[in-house]
Order: structure tokens, then C-alpha cells, then sequence
């Protein structure tokens, strides 16, 4: 993210914009997105930032090779270092010291990596790795995540300045014309490649870089034909000016998760960044800046200027203090204001001294480096601050002591159970169990489950830990190699266990809420002497049509393994099919339609099965990668059925009633009445939000 006062020549005739103000938008939307989920498309800020980082940095290498005649490597990266470096380690060090002191130490273990990633400009390709998705974060999101679009712009940096140099090396006259053509080339091959990525896998092309070069390529194309847009009538820059405000500020609301995104949805913040931009290349600064006073006047210009610094910490400092204070209306307006004060003083103390400074600057020809000390005041050197950023810096460690301290007074809270939160016993109108009349595996498995939610403090204990419980597999090695296979399991006798002449079969099918009941049925199963078969799939739910919410759109291979799975069933002719599939969430998740697709698949298995066994996914909790902390109770981390569980067990329920099968009611495992503790005599139960751990489902005979 370039500052502007960067670029080199003088305002008149440079054909440079002061753009702080597309800047404020620009940070603005995405700080409000992030801390308000308002307006839904705030992070196309995100795009408008490539697209201005895209028009300086090429507008600044242009003009260096056209007043010196090259380019100088070493002054444009010691420019980058100052620039960027000092406040996003900053950040990081901060952040990864927070997630110490706030997270457990699988998350915080977790932070730290990230934050390394991250400092060596890798975060884009961290969150590729593992699979993230920026609009559906099912488990705990990282602190520094947003760093994926810093991590763009700096490959960018690598990349386009050596690649100039190479176009000017070929083409000694006419090197606009060169480096714009070559531009254009990687802008359409981007873009082409973009829109692929985009509908092949949507969670990769968010991060990919290549499919993101395309928008800061329209910035850098912008620069080069600066001495075109010169030309551009006076009385039509205020039309292209307000037009693009008025697009950019529509893609707020128009552009969204479920549409193409970044392609070919992010055109429209892009072309309506790169309208303003154009609008404003004006010979006569002073004149422009009467153009379009949403973006030029003294606040959107100072919100500009500190952008970086507002980009760097407003992330961290919400999924930070939403951990430690929760999320309501009085904490939102608490984290805003944390977030300005505190990037203000980064922006005062830190990256604007820094930057301004000349540490990294070779002394002139012929004089030692001790001159620098000899600078009077006003030269370039870092200066002692003024008294109002005294003032704001002492603000700034006000706000820090006070952190500090409602972190440490949290656990002097007293502390409470989760049973202090119980209905009425007749609020469970959907277990399974008469809680006059409990089997007496049930009866002691309940007892187990109230015990748990009358804690008020973490055991030390428990076996697992929760540490190592988070983010645990969620079956053994051998379960989940079936379940990743891309066209599933070569035939019947593949990922089946138990005597192959055994009278009875049962087969499991689903998607990862299978996989996680998988081990506990196979060693059910087995102990009976039947053949068990493994069959479901990640994001691959048994219906008959795509389900495109979560993961479950990411699943290239599932219509193969379905029609797999019915071979093999037709084959073997179960005696049980076993389902279970994800708990699917609205909006997306329309009742009528699931059970018609349900309806269909299981129709396609015709007469081959015994009898159908739905089992229902577990009812939700809180991830416990998020809501186990040091500062945490139990309490917590303890859920629920909420609408969306219950509603999925009412349309599965009328499934099996078609089929003439049955429906196993979990609740009873994991619940009493209606609250869902995070552990159970003595084990964790899940290792996120939606699945349960092999070690809960197999390791108490009460179960």
C-alpha cells in the first residue's frame, strides 16, 4: 500500500491524483464489513486498494526510468522496507503476543504461524493451504488474516519491477507503448484465469495471486496512459469522477459471496476505482481537487493517509477483543474506537517518523555517515514528535493498561455453570428418552452430562486435553483415506471391515458428520459380527442434488462417488444403511427441498436395502478453538439444538417415515435436556463446531 507523497515528479503535470480519499473508502468499507458485517460487500475495499497500489507504484517506476533513465532496485525496495515493514511487524509481534495471552495454545500456536507466513509475505498462500474461506469460516478465524491482500501487493512488487526492466532492456523507444501492451497481456490472462479459478474453486481464487494481478494490472495500465488521460475534457472529468463513486459505492451492496467472486464480480470496483482514478489525472492539481469532495476534503485525506495503519490493526483488534468480551452492540463501538486510537498512534509514532526518516538512505557522496546527526530541525531525520501526538501516544498506552487490566479482571468474575441456564425439563420435546424411565447406560451417560455442566472451571484432567483435542482428526487414519478418495472406493469389498461371509452388512453413507460417527459404528458393528462398509465423503451430503452452502460446494468428485456408493449397495444388498449428513444452516437450508432430494437418492438403491437408519449430526456448540481461552469457563463453550438443528431432524424425519425407517435422536449423547457441555466424563467431545471426536464416541462403555 503506497503512500502517495511517494511518487516521484512534481503535482503539476505527474499525472498524479491525491487520492487519500479513494484511500478512506477504501479502508473504511472493509473496517466495516469486518467489525459490522455491514455493507455485506465492504470487502470489495480490498479491490480498490489493488487498483490504487497497481497506478502508484507503476506511476512511480515510470517516472524514475524517464527522469534518470533506469531504474534503481536497491532505492525503490529500501523505499518498500521503510514503508511497509517497521508497522506490519509491529502488528504481527503484538498480535502474536495477544494471541499468547488470549487464545488456548493450539490457536495461539496457530496465530504465530500465520504471523509468520505473513511477515514473509506468504499469507495469501497460507490461507490457500489450509483450505480458508474468507466468506464461510467455520472454525476460529486468524487475527492476521487479512494480511493475504498485503502479501499480493508485495509478490506484485517483486515481480513488476524486474519484469519493467526487462521491457526496457528490449524496446529502447516507445517503452510506454511496450510495457502497456505487455501489461495488457497479463491483465487478460489474469482475468481469463480468474473467472476459471472462480468457478472451478472459489475459496482458492479469493487468495490465488494470479487471479488477483488482473486488478492492480488495470491500476499499473492506468499509470502508463497518464499522458492519454491528460487529454480527457475538463467538463467530462466530473461525470467519470461521480459515476465511479457511485459505482464503486453499489458494489458495496451488488457484489456478494454467492456471485462470481473476485471474477468476474470484482470488475465492478475495479472499473469504477479506475474511473475516479482517470477522471482525476488532471495537469492542474489544485483544480481537481474541487472535482469530487467526498473523497478530497481534510478527513478522507487524513483517513487516507493512516489507511495502512487502520488496515493493520483493525482486524486483529476485532477477533481479539470479540474472544475476550463477546460480541454485542457496547463492544463494536468499544473495538472502533480501540481500532482509530490505536492506528493513529501507529501512524503518528511509528510509520509516518519511520517513513519520513532516513534510515535506509546512503549518505550523499563524500560525507560521513555522522553527518546525519548534524540535521537541523525540519530535515528529513526522525523527529521527536509534537505535543498533540504526545498527547495521542499517551492516549495510546491509556488504552492499553486498560486492556491489560479487563483481561486480567475477566477471571475475578464469579464463576457460573452452564445448568444455571436450564429450561424447564418439558423445553426438550424431542428426545428420545423418557427421563422417567432411562436405560441405564443412558441414565449414567446423563449423569456424566449433568456433572459436566456443573463445573465452573476447566478440568485438568481430561483426556484428551482440549489443546489436543482442537482441530483433531475426526476419524482414524484408515476411515478418513476412504473418505478422501476422489471417485470413492474402487468396489465393495474396498473400506470394509468385519468376516466377508458375515450374515449382516450395514453401510455408512454422508458426508464429514459421517465420517466422525464412522469409528464408533464400525466398533459397534463389529462386536455383533457383521461386515461394516465406510462410504461417506467430505462435503458430499446422500441427496440428490448440490447443496451449496459451506463446504458442501467444494466437492468436485461427489456425484462419482454417490453413484459409487449405490453400485456397491446394490451389490451388497445391507441390511442397515446407516446416514448422517452436515446440519445445514439458513438461509440456505430449505427443509422441503432436502427431503426431496433425499427421497431420490435413496430411491436410486431400489430394493437393496434392509432398513434406513438416519442419524442425526450432533447439535451445534461453540467452536472450542474460539471459546476455550485461559480467561474462558465451560460455560463458554456450551451449545445446544438451536432452529436450524431442529428443523433438519424434522425433514429428515419425514425422509425416514417415507422409507419406513428410523431416526436416532442424538441429543441424548451429547446433551442434558438442552444444554451440550465441551467435554463428558472426562473427554472432549469435538474438535469444532460440527463434528465429535473418535475418542468421545468410542472411549466410555455409557455410551
Amino acid at each position: 500500500m503506497l503512500h502517495p507523497s511517494e511518487l516521484l515528479g512534481n503535482r503539476k503535470g505527474s499525472g498524479r491524483w491525491d487520492i487519500q480519499g479513494l484511500r478512506a473508502f477504501a479502508v473504511l468499507a472493509v473496517v466495516a464489513d469486518h467489525l459490522t458485517g455491514w455493507p455485506s460487500g465492504g470487502f470489495v475495499g480490498v479491490d480498490v486498494f489493488f487498483v490504487i497500489s497497481g497506478f502508484l507504484i507503476t506511476g512511480l517506476l515510470l517516472r524514475e526510468h524517464e527522469k534518470d533513465g533506469r531504474i534503481s532496485f536497491s532505492g525503490f525496495y529500501r523505499r518498500r522496507v521503510k514503508r511497509i515493514i517497521p508497522a506490519a511487524l509491529l502488528v504481527l509481534a503484538a498480535t502474536t503476543i495477544a494471541g499468547y495471552l488470549t487464545f488456548n495454545s493450539t490457536r495461539a500456536a496457530q496465530t504465530a504461524t500465520d504471523s509468520l507466513w505473513a511477515a514473509l509475505f506468504g499469507a495469501n498462500w497460507r490461507m490457500m493451504s489450509l483450505a480458508t474461506d474468507y466468506f464461510n469460516a467455520d472454525g476460529a478465524v486468524s487475527p492476521v488474516q487479512h494480511y493475504w491482500s498485503l502479501s499480493i501487493e508485495e509478490q506484485f512488487y517483486f515481480v513488476w519491477p524486474a519484469l519493467m526492466v526487462a521491457l526496457y532492456l528490449i524496446a529502447r523507444r516507445g517503452s510506454r507503448v511496450v510495457v502497456g501492451t505487455a501489461m495488457a497481456v497479463i491483465v487478460g490472462a489474469s482475468f481469463a484465469w480468474a473467472v476459471m479459478e472462480t468457478g472451478d474453486n472459489p475459496t482458492r481464487a479469493y487468495f490465488d495471486t494470479f487471479a488477483r494481478v488482473w486488478e492492480l494490472g488495470v491500476g499499473a495500465l492506468l499509470a502508463v496512459c497518464v499522458p492519454l488521460l491528460f487529454k480527457i475534457p475538463d467538463a467530462l472529468r466530473p461525470v467519470l469522477a461521480w459515476v465511479g463513486l457511485a459505482a464503486m459505492t453499489a458494489s458495496l451492496w451488488l457484489v456478494s459471496a454467492d456471485q462470481g467472486f473476485p471474477a468476474p464480480w470484482a470488475a465492478l470496483p475495479v472499473i469504477a476505482t479506475a474511473l475516479v482514478i482517470a477522471a482525476g489525472t488532471h495537469r492542474n492539481h489544485r483544480q481537481q481537487q474541487r472535482l469530487l469532495f467526498p473523497l478530497t476534503n481534510r478527513v478522507s485525506n487524513y483517513v487516507g493517509d493512516m489507511s495502512y495503519s487502520l488496515y493493520l490493526w483493525h482486524f486483529p483488534i476485532i477477533v481479539i477483543g470479540t474472544t475476550l468480551w463477546g460480541d454485542s452492540t457496547a463492544v463494536t463501538v468499544a473495538l472502533l474506537i480501540a481500532m482509530l486510537v490505536i492506528s493513529v498512534a501507529s501512524y503518528e509514532l511509528v510509520e509516518d517518523p519511520i517513513r519520513k526518516s532516513e534510515w535506509l538512505t546512503p549518505a550523499p557522496p563524500g560525507r560521513g555517515g555522522s553527518s546525519r546527526k548534524k540535521k537541523k530541525s525540519g530535515s528529513r531525520g526522525w523527529q521527536a514528535p509534537s505535543g498533540r501526538f504526545t498527547v495521542v501516544g499517551m492516549g495510546f498506552l491509556f488504552l492499553v493498561v486498560a486492556t491489560l487490566v479487563g483481561f486480567a479482571l475477566r477471571p475475578v468474575d464469579p464463576p457460573t455453570s452452564a445448568l444455571g441456564a436450564l429450561p424447564p425439563a418439558e423445553a426438550s420435546p424431542s428426545s428420545n428418552v423418557d427421563p422417567a424411565q432411562p436405560t441405564p447406560k443412558l441414565a449414567a451417560l446423563q449423569l456424566e452430562i449433568s456433572s459436566a455442566l456443573s463445573d465452573t472451571s476447566w478440568p485438568d484432567n481430561l483426556s484428551p486435553s482440549m489443546d489436543d483435542s482442537i482441530g483433531a482428526p475426526i476419524a482414524p487414519a484408515e476411515i478418513s483415506a476412504c473418505a478422501d478418495l476422489p471417485d470413492g472406493p474402487a468396489g465393495p469389498a474396498d473400506c470394509a471391515w468385519g468376516p466377508e461371509n458375515a450374515r449382516h452388512t450395514a453401510v455408512l453413507v454422508g458426508d464429514s458428520v459421517a465420517i466422525a460417527y464412522a469409528d464408533a459404528l464400525r466398533a459397534a458393528t463389529l462386536a455383533r459380527g457383521w461386515r461394516f462398509l465406510s462410504r461417506p465423503a467430505t462435503a458430499c451430503p446422500f441427496v440428490d442434488q448440490a447443496v451449496n452452502v459451506g463446504e458442501a460446494t467444494f466437492n468436485p468428485n461427489c456425484e462419482a462417488i454417490k453413484a459409487a456408493t449405490v453400485r456397491d449397495i446394490k451389490a451388497l444388498k445391507p441390511d442397515v444403511l446407516f446416514v448422517a449428513n452436515h446440519r445445514w444452516s439458513a438461509p440456505d437450508f430449505y427443509p422441503d427441498e432436502w427431503v426431496d432430494a433425499s427421497k431420490r437418492e435413496l430411491a436410486k438403491t431400489g430394493d437393496a436395502v434392509g432398513r434406513v437408519v438416519v442419524i442425526a449430526g450432533p447439535p451445534p456448540t461453540p467452536d472450542p478453538a474460539e471459546c476455550y481461552t485461559p480467561a474462558s469457563s465451560p460455560a463458554d463453550c456450551t451449545g445446544g439444538p438451536a432452529e436450524t438443528w431442529q428443523a433438519m431432524y424434522e425433514a429428515q424425519q419425514v425422509v425416514v417415515e417415507d422409507v419406513g425407517g428410523l431416526q436416532v435422536n442424538t441429543t441424548d449423547w451429547f446433551c442434558y435436556r438442552t444444554l451440550c457441555p465441551p467435554y463428558i466424563g472426562g473427554v472432549p467431545v469435538r474438535p469444532d463446531s460440527n463434528h465429535v471426536l473418535p475418542a468421545y464416541m468410542t472411549g466410555s462403555s455409557s455410551r
